[in-house]
């Protein structure tokens, strides 16, 4: 993989929103998966459970199947520790909600997610689900 396709990671707890902000871009294959996995796991530990997420996917381009396979962990250590509500900022790219909507639905999460194309519509989501 060259340098310029890394997959960086990122997931930053705003502990006041209770929100966990993932950004992740670049190539995401299965040795990079890992990084993406770990910090999700650092990020969601430092909030209460019942916490949201903002998982901004833009930049991201899937390198083959066996990396999005390993989507389902990332997702599931956001479960492990209490999120409720994910929406996923996909921007016009449909292939991604493709590859998400399929292994929600085969790893049977129980996190409720939405798909968006901006950060501003998935923070108003998250204000209607909020509000609920």
């Amino acid at each position: 993989m060259s340098q310029e396709n890394e997959l960086i990671a990122t997931a930053i707890p705003d502990i006041e929103k209770n929100r966990l902000y993932i950004t992740l871009k670049g190539e995401f294959d299965v040795e990079s998966a890992q990084l993406a996995i770990d910090a999700i796991e650092e990020g969601s530990s430092k909030l209460k459970p019942g916490f949201t997420v903002i998982n901004d996917i833009r930049s991201m381009k899937i390198k083959n199947l066996k990396a999005a396979i390993r989507i389902k962990e990332g997702t599931q250590a956001a479960e492990k520790y209490g999120a409720k509500v994910t929406v996923r900022v996909v921007g016009r790219e449909s292939s991604a909600i493709k590859v998400f909507s399929y292994f929600q639905k085969v790893i049977g999460i129980n996190i409720l997610v939405h798909y968006t194309t901006t950060l501003e519509k998935a923070e108003e989501i998250l204000l209607k689900e909020e509000g609920k």
